[in-house]
């Protein structure tokens, strides 16, 4: 995935509703519907991961806090043409709403018996 972001990015012309990011969002939402508290556990650590490699290698100007750490040949590795926030704003939706539904599974047979 991150291969096809740094092959993409000389392009200068891409749209902010990139057809490269869709099916990844849509795979996420999927995962997101399981049943199963562990799938929903990977799938909530991997999306957060993704959005935090995002943060830490976006091209815009980025908190220090996330590249504070690079070497030069991480900072290299950043993108420079692509506007990422509103991919980022994405999955930090879906992160939040994974996060939701993972407590409510979690906790919600914890208390329904004691309501």
């Amino acid at each position: 995935f991150s291969g096809d972001l740094n092959w993409q990015d000389p392009s200068n012309g891409r749209s902010e509703d990139d057809p490269l990011l869709s099916p990844v969002l849509c795979t996420v939402d999927c995962g997101q519907r399981s049943h199963d508290m562990d799938v929903l556990s990977l799938w909530l650590v991997n999306t957060w991961r993704l959005f935090n490699l995002l943060r830490q290698y976006s091209g815009e100007k980025a908190e220090p806090e996330w590249t504070a750490g690079n070497t030069e040949k991480q900072n290299s590795h950043r993108l420079q043409s692509f506007d990422i926030t509103p991919i980022r704003e994405q999955l930090r939706l879906r992160v939040e709403e994974c996060y939701q539904n993972l407590m409510k599974r979690a906790i919600e047979p914890i208390l329904s018996p004691k309501i």
